[in-house]
């Protein structure tokens, strides 16, 4: 039972007014509903810019489909090292004190805040250390397809371990007290109890790093002209190194 100190009390001088709150209400829909119709409008254009014909002739491009193809691959293999690595940081920042916690909350920021060309040329810089230069030999990475991946899972999991970091301090605490005195150890309680627990959190995280893998390939594919070997036999590359010739 709330205690009576903690029962609120409304004055008798307070008057309800059903026409101000209709009118408070009206202003909200109105506020938030010009923002769903600005997106239903966008949505609507883009249905309309072309018409299925032309779809379907974009479709028959050998480029378009090793695009497709290209893009579904990395986004998806991004997601899964996303969470392979955001699920043990997630839960490691939301349950434990450890030393160096707060700079890890910090560098998980930098690929967030900073444009995506920059993370790119970091990479780029990185590979060209003698250590990465020696396994550039035996397994090509820059300008290949494992540097789309690469580039993708620096930006998505980011945003991964914030969503599993927000999802792990949501769930109590408890739940896995509670299974650790009935004789589970850690492991144990978390397999068990926490991660069941956290689904919908990692689906959400899943999500964000597939969409935000996507867009990151679409700013490489515009800005980083990169020459993937594929489907479409060189020529994508071919473009790519002319290009840079004329530059």
């Amino acid at each position: 039972m709330t205690p009576p100190s903690q029962v609120p009390v409304v004055s008798p001088d307070v008057r309800f007014s059903p026409g101000s709150d209709r009118r408070f209400l009206a202003a909200l829909i109105v506020l938030g509903g010009s923002y769903g119709v600005l997106l239903l409008a966008m949505i609507a254009a883009d249905l309309f810019y072309t018409t299925p014909g032309h779809l379907w002739h974009a479709l028959g491009s050998p480029e378009i489909r090793y695009a497709i193809r290209l893009s579904l691959l990395s986004c998806t293999l991004t997601t899964l090292l996303s969470l392979w690595v955001a699920v043990p940081i997630g839960y490691l920042m939301a349950r434990f004190e450890f030393p160096g916690r707060s700079l890890l909350d910090a560098l998980l920021d930098i690929p967030i805040v900073l444009p995506p060309l920059v993370i790119g040329l970091s990479l780029l810089i990185l590979f060209q250390t003698p250590p990465l230069r020696a396994l550039e030999k035996v397994f090509p990475v820059t300008y290949a397809v494992p540097s789309v991946i690469l580039a993708q899972f620096m930006v998505a999991c980011a945003f991964a371990v914030r969503t599993l970091r927000t999802t792990f301090a949501q769930i109590p605490p408890r739940q896995e007290q509670v299974a650790l005195t009935l004789g589970c150890n850690r492991a144990q309680a978390f397999w068990r109890v926490v991660l069941p627990a956290a689904r919908p959190g990692i689906l959400t995280a899943a999500t964000l790093a597939w969409a935000r893998a996507l867009v990151r390939l679409l700013l490489l594919a515009r800005r980083g002209g990169l020459a993937l070997r594929g489907l479409a036999g060189g020529s994508g590359q071919q473009r790519v190194s002319r290009r840079g010739e004329r530059r």
